[in-house]
């Protein structure tokens, strides 16, 4: 516990407070966390596991997703859906060796359920990363916080995003406007 508090307080820094192990009473909450290092974990043992045949596996977990390989010739594809319409797909996402996470955070499918720095400024994030639980602490991050929030994230362009705003606007990195062109009608 104590390892995890430290790494949510190392990211509450990293991020300048948009992301938080505490609720905003003051009383702690690692939930932001654990389930990335829950499916990181999980990573590592399919890993072990995997060694002596196919080190390809795709893991899912409540709108994060961890992969390894490739599907067959081609690599694994996560669907990113609008959220203001859950039947459509608005970006396919291909995962490889250097982005091989995928982290969504959202009001979609469990409402409000993030504490927030200020007025909601973001319907859904999506953070596409090398590692799931920076994909997931900073989708967290960003749907918390504000534009300035997502400048400071993606600002070294070592993550790719796509972010709906609560006013119809949408923002996409270079990486994650690819993304988006390849998806569904």
């Amino acid at each position: 516990m104590r390892d995890t508090y430290a790494l949510a307080l190392e990211w509450r820094e990293r991020t300048h407070g948009a992301f938080t192990p505490h609720r905003p009473d003051r009383v702690l909450d690692l939930s932001g966390v654990v389930k990335a290092l829950a499916i990181r974990d999980a990573g590592a043992v399919l890993d072990r596991a995997c060694r002596a045949g196919s080190a390809a596996w795709m893991l899912a977990a409540g709108g994060d997703v961890l992969a390894r390989g490739t599907c067959g010739d081609d690599p694994w594809q996560v669907g990113i859906v609008d959220p203001l319409d859950r039947e459509r797909v608005v970006g396919v996402v291909p995962l490889g060796d250097d982005r091989r996470a995928v982290a969504t955070s959202g009001t979609a499918e469990r409402g409000e359920h993030v504490w927030r720095r200020a007025d909601p400024v973001f319907r859904q994030v999506t953070v596409v990363a090398p590692d799931v639980v920076t994909a997931d602490v900073l989708a967290t991050a960003v749907l918390a916080g504000d534009e300035q929030d997502l400048a400071a994230v993606t600002a070294d362009g070592s993550v790719d995003v796509l972010a709906f705003g609560v006013d119809g606007c949408v923002w996409a990195t270079p990486g994650a406007s690819a993304y988006v062109t390849g998806a569904e009608a």
